[in-house]
């Protein structure tokens, strides 16, 4: 039985975290633009990477690198012909030849990290996970003779992690080339970036441009708010989550806007399933928004950004299930109002309104609770993966 999915859906990172989560021996495979590659998995650890991009087999690398002739390599290869394609070549150097064993196995990791991370890369395109208990003997020998394996595999957090640190330096290479000036004759310094624990919340931040200690002239504090968001995260992330994720948004909405509302997006409707700063001066808050329902096949609020999938500011229009919506909750056709659409395998299961009508203020400042949500939807697509996972063991 196998997983498959679309990498614009979820990507490399998020894949084999749960793999290496969930403990799993397997093969991914992953196809791109016409490119092919595949992960072998050993109980959640990687052991084994190919890419139709590197060719480079172990036996060009030991020979490139100075450890093996190509008489050896030879000897080599007919020893392992001769035997029924049973063992794998490093091991045959090692146990026939005398290679040793760490240099067989640092150049295995190498090239199974270097290929990883080209395999970063590949933002767009599809995967297939097919679960098999035996992958050190799938029978791949024969097919590939001079095939990388590792007897120890790697820790797929551990390449997550270097994946991220990497591309950060070739960004940073990048921008320095394309924005070189001449330089006096001593140089310049070059301060590397700290090493540390690293947050997808503050490396969005800086791929998005921001300074962290930025307070606008809209009158909030972006450095405060992602001070917040690496904590929410970090609980949103948690896999012993105290609370569900929907009141987590709601919470970290509150930060942003005066009072919110949280809809579910079912296959024939939008309906109500949350809420905080509505007025309840009745006690009848809650109920009015959970008996909210909205047909998606009429023109609403919640149209564009269904299909968009993508979060917004907006001005509503005044047309029938719009004023319907703000009658039951509870306040005019506001100026402008947030939407914030949480997906998940692809689809919009649920989107965060919120506004400041009562205070009559901008929504301003929304990119950390904008991630947040982004987040919240691949925690879902997570947790749907693990429970499949789990389901055919």
């Amino acid at each position: 039985m196998s997983l498959v999915g679309s990498l614009e859906d979820l990507g490399l990172g998020e894949i084999l975290q749960i793999i290496s989560l969930s403990s799993k021996s397997g093969i991914l495979r992953v196809k791109s633009r016409g490119r092919e590659g595949t992960i072998v998995f050993r109980l959640g650890q990687v052991i084994q990477a190919t890419s139709s991009t590197l060719l480079e087999n172990i036996g060009e690398v030991l020979i490139r690198k100075g450890k093996l002739d190509l008489a050896t390599l030879r000897s080599a290869l007919a020893c392992q012909e001769s035997e029924g394609f049973q063992e794998r070549l490093g091991s045959i150097l090692v146990r026939r030849f005398g290679v040793p064993a760490t240099v067989v196995e640092d150049v295995a990791r190498e090239q199974v990290e270097r290929v990883v991370y080209t395999l970063f890369a590949w933002v767009e395109g599809t995967f297939e996970f097919v679960l098999q208990d035996n992958v050190a003997t799938a029978g791949t020998i024969r097919v590939d003779p001079l095939q990388f394996m590792l007897e120890q595999g790697l820790n797929p957090r551990f390449l997550m992690a270097e994946a991220k640190q990497d591309r950060r330096s070739e960004d940073v290479s990048r921008e320095e080339e394309h924005h070189r000036v001449p330089q006096p004759p001593e140089g310049r310094i070059v301060v590397p970036a700290p090493p540390g624990h690293i947050n997808i919340g503050e490396e969005l931040r800086l791929e998005m441009g921001e300074e962290l200690a930025k307070t606008g002239e809209e009158g909030y504090n972006h450095a405060d708010r992602m001070t917040l968001l690496r904590g929410m995260l970090e609980e949103l992330h948690n896999p012993e989550l105290g609370c569900g994720i929907t009141l987590l948004v709601l919470r970290f909405a509150a930060e942003f806007m005066a009072r919110a509302v949280i809809f579910r997006v079912l296959k024939e409707e939008v309906a109500g399933l949350g809420q905080f700063g509505l007025d309840d001066r009745g006690g009848g808050a809650d109920e009015r928004i959970r008996s909210l329902r909205i047909p998606r096949g009429e023109p609403s609020l919640f149209s564009g950004v269904i299909e968009a999938k993508h979060p917004a500011v907006v001005r509503p229009e005044a047309n029938e299930w719009n004023r319907y919506l703000f009658g039951r909750i509870g306040v005019d056709i506001p100026h402008e109002v947030f939407l914030g659409p949480i997906v998940s395998g692809g689809e919009v299961i649920a989107v965060l309104y919120g506004d400041n009508q009562a205070e009559r203020r901008p929504i301003v400042g929304t990119e950390a609770l904008e991630i947040f949500l982004s987040q919240a939807g691949l925690v879902m697509e997570k947790a749907l993966l693990e429970s499949k996972l789990r389901s055919v063991t």
